[in-house]
């Protein structure tokens, strides 16, 4: 359990750190 819990965490902070770039280039795009 402890090792699945590790995986999914990884997981939301990789979603995360994607969502985190889309906003900053629609940002970008919205500036532009």
């Amino acid at each position: 359990m402890e090792n699945k819990n590790k995986e999914l965490r990884l997981e939301k902070a990789k979603i995360e750190h994607e969502l985190k770039s889309n906003t900053e280039i629609i940002n970008l795009i919205d500036e532009a």
